[in-house]
């Protein structure tokens, strides 16, 4: 059974389980420029990025923003099973949320779905998903900052939902596109650092015609991490509907 998926009362106990519960930490040398410069406010609550497995197998990489807002994906090697964005909220060790979640596996069904958990600061969090659990690593690198022009290079790898390889291409100055360009698919965008000092990039770019892995005209927002080599990318429409999630390396 793929992880995150509906199920009423399962939901509801794993949920009420999590929350009452209480609640080291992996390094990345990633493609980023120097520590996190004086005067960027600290790390709080559950932030970060953390990188762990599901109960039932599946890898994971959740990004939690200062903002509260949170991405992830889940897959096993290069093909995206799903992809949620949503806000947490945490304090004292608790962590509680709601998230937009898309399955490929049924098709790119979206449902909504509560989640809650605990966490170490900087370390461990271990939250639940509806029934499914994940347990996850802080990745210390998010500390860092990063550069556009660390970007630059193409990516090969697939997107959530879609079953043909994609070569994404980033330009120093942060311009996004599919390699090669054609009138079957045309895919413009852009991608930088986000202000705060994060090893994380916002990403914008729309879709133009009638062989892309999203519908004819959609437009996408999200984040972008790098480690190392690989590019992650998670992206939804205004609409909730239409994510799209790629996995790629340079």
């Amino acid at each position: 059974m793929p992880p995150f998926a509906y199920r009423r009362s399962a939901a509801l106990l794993a949920l009420a389980a999590l929350l009452t519960a209480c609640g080291g930490g992996s390094d990345d040398d990633d493609d980023v420029g120097p520590a996190t410069p004086p005067g960027v406010r600290p790390v709080a609550g559950a932030e970060g990025r953390w990188d762990g497995r599901t109960s039932t197998g599946y890898d994971v990489l959740l990004t939690i923003l200062d903002t509260g807002e949170t991405w992830g994906l889940y897959h096993t090697g290069p093909i995206i099973h799903g992809a949620f964005h949503g806000t947490s909220g945490s304090s004292d060790g608790q962590l509680r949320g709601s998230a937009a979640m898309v399955d490929y596996d049924k098709g790119g069904q979206v449902h909504s779905s509560l989640y809650g958990g605990s966490y170490v600061p900087q370390r461990q969090l271990q939250a639940g998903f509806v029934f499914d659990v994940f347990n996850g690593s802080y990745v210390a690198a998010y500390e860092r900052a990063v550069t556009t022009a660390a970007l630059a290079g193409s990516y090969t790898g697939y997107a959530g939902g879609w079953p043909h390889p994609l070569t994404l291409t980033i330009t120093p100055d942060g311009g996004l596109g599919l390699t090669p360009a054609s009138t079957d698919c045309l895919v413009r965008g852009s991608i930088g650092p986000r202000p705060g000092g994060r090893a994380v990039y916002d990403m914008r770019a729309s879709f133009t015609g009638p062989n892309c892995p999203l519908p004819h005209g959609a437009s996408v927002a999200g984040i972008a991490v790098l480690d190392g080599p690989r590019l992650t990318i998670t992206s939804v429409a205004p609409s909730l509907v239409d994510f799209f999630a790629f996995q790629g390396h340079r």
